[in-house]
């Protein structure tokens, strides 16, 4: 037995532990990127608009590649995809870092949007495939929570040094994220064992099975629609909290503490939510989480530091805390030989139905104010709890076998 079948053998007998770790890096590289991006683009003379036609192309990029690459999860390896997606987000990151013209970060979005589409679904399906061979499917909510809560914990680390320390320039964080990306995919490839779907349909007929599986359950359709509008706040969300927190007097390099605040309690909702989730229904912890989008949108609107930062702690609590339940309750209608496939498109339908919306929020504030865009995230949030009504009891069982 080799050593790296010994150090492989190691990480494979504590699944948990292991998933966590291999996600540790996500963490790290959003409080050092995600912290500043807004302020970073911005500063780079590009306006509102601009800002969000770049988020608008990696959106586009991961939705038009998020379905055909879940296919190539389950049919390749679901850890093989995984790594390479990171390298794909690793090099965009480096070229944002070392940018200054309008395309050369159209570009590096590109990069990035093929590296989250590679890593949409294809590391949760790996682990829901390993917890089901070991009869721990009522776990699997708690380990993608525990999850959350250890990167954000490790955002927390990142966040609190780069704004305690850090007096470089903000292109330098960029640099760093695309090299610990980078780092991960190797030590993710070195320590996970592969696992597939079905890897012996041919590609015509796995997209096949797979987008008629999902029309005809309901539940994921339904899922998908509240998925749709919890990506429309978040983009609100997203284009709003750094701007304010700058004009209410912090420096640009302290919102990476600020961003702390932001995985503190988005962790804590995970944690908290993936416990839940055995006592409470789905439609219960969801309409949570959309009453802590409405509340955080309400506070954005104050010109005040502390109530920002509420706003920030609040409006988190609820995104970190859908995740988890998400997962766990969507698991139950997808079948594991289509799981990475039937996962990513339910995102690309999620993200590619507001990749139009990342500019027209953009326009809207060049043109009126972020207040109109808030306004807009709370239409949101009324219709996700509209939906949430609409989906009836909680008595759905599962037509999977």
């Amino acid at each position: 037995m080799t050593l790296t079948t010994r150090y492989r053998q190691f990480w494979m007998s504590k699944i948990g532990i292991t998933y966590m770790v291999s996600n540790i890096h996500l963490g790290i590289t959003l409080a050092l990127t995600e912290s500043v991006e807004t302020v970073y683009l911005l500063g780079r003379g590009f306006a509102f608009v601009q800002v969000g036609m770049i988020w608008s192309t990696l959106l586009v990029t991961t939705a038009l590649l998020d379905f055909p690459t879940g296919n190539m999860a389950d049919k390749l390896g679901r850890r093989n995809v995984y790594c390479v997606g990171l390298l794909a987000s690793a090099v965009g990151y480096l070229i944002y870092s070392l940018s200054y013209e309008y395309h050369f970060f159209l570009a590096g979005a590109f990069c990035i949007g093929v590296g989250n589409a590679q890593v949409s679904g294809s590391l949760g399906a790996w682990l829901i495939d390993e917890k089901k061979k070991r009869g721990e499917d009522s776990k699997v909510a708690k380990t993608f929570g525990d999850t959350k809560l250890a990167v954000s914990a490790a955002g927390i680390v990142a966040g609190f040094l780069v704004g305690s320390f850090y007096t470089g320039p903000l292109s330098g964080l960029f640099f760093l994220s695309g090299s610990i990306t980078a780092l991960a995919a190797v030590w993710v490839w070195l320590s996970l064992r592969e696992n597939y779907g079905e890897s012996r349909m041919k590609w015509v007929d796995f997209q096949k099975t797979t987008v008629n599986h999902f029309f005809r359950e309901k539940m994921l359709l339904m899922a998908s629609l509240i998925m749709v509008l919890i990506f429309s706040c978040y983009t609100v969300f997203v284009f709003v909290y750094q701007p304010a927190a700058v004009a209410s007097g912090i420096r640009e390099q302290q919102l990476g503490t600020l961003f702390s605040l932001y995985l503190i309690s988005s962790g804590v909702g995970s944690f908290i939510f993936g416990r839940l989730s055995s006592r409470l229904s789905f439609r219960v912890l969801m309409g949570l989480s959309f009453a802590g989008f409405g509340c955080g949108f309400v506070l954005f609107s104050v010109c005040n530091i502390y109530v920002i930062a509420v706003g920030l702690v609040v409006f988190s609590f609820g995104f970190g805390g859908y995740l988890p339940v998400f997962l766990a309750w969507t698991s139950k209608f997808i079948p594991s030989e289509i799981r990475s496939s039937t996962m990513s498109l339910m995102s690309t339908v999620g993200r590619g139905s507001v990749f139009l919306l990342q500019p027209a929020i953009g326009k809207m504030i060049d043109l009126f104010s972020a207040k109109a865009a808030l306004t807009l995230g709370e239409c949101f949030v009324i219709g996700g709890i509209v939906v949430l009504l609409l989906m009836g009891g909680e008595n759905h069982e599962s037509q999977v076998v």
